[in-house]
């Protein structure tokens, strides 16, 4: 009795290397993984028999498609940098008009109000400007393992 015979054992014309076997109800079926974006070779052939041009028009759609994504990755890009200037012209002219009524304060004998508005408009410096670069480098010292090697792939900024 060979192997084919036996009840749940595959014959070696179902399956082959590349192949995936998988039990069901004491058989054994074979199933296909693809992961590509057009059919088999011998399943585009047929298509291509049945209708001329098919694989022209595949191709074309799949471009055009991409084509799109990267358009679309590139605006929200844009709007991602422009929102991030508006922000920061925003932020500088908050600051601008904090130092601006502090020093309107000291200079009206409100000195501690001024001041206030002085330390208040250097803390939102130190907040926008500083801090990110302190998370940043720490950050990098937590993901770098001991002995000084980064995983592949990974670098550490250098830092001035």
């Amino acid at each position: 009795m060979s192997n084919a015979d036996e009840p749940g054992q595959p014959s070696s014309e179902v399956l082959d290397a590349n192949t995936p076997a998988i039990p069901v109800a004491g058989e054994v079926r074979q199933i296909e993984v693809r992961s590509s974006p057009y059919p088999p070779p011998h399943d585009l052939q047929q298509y291509e028999s049945i209708l001329p041009g098919f694989t022209e028009r595949i191709l074309s759609l799949t471009e055009r498609e991409s084509e799109h994504r990267i358009q679309e990755e590139r605006q929200q890009t844009r709007a991602t940098i422009d929102l991030a200037r508006s922000g920061q012209k925003y932020a500088f002219i908050l600051v601008l008009a904090m130092i601006g009524v502090g020093g309107a304060g000291i200079l009206t004998g409100h000195s501690v109000v001024g001041l206030g508005g002085v330390i208040a408009a250097a803390a939102t410096v130190v907040t926008a400007f500083v801090a990110p670069n302190i998370f940043n480098r720490l950050s990098h010292r937590k993901r770098k393992p001991k002995g000084g090697q980064l995983p592949a792939g990974e670098e550490l900024e250098q830092q001035p």
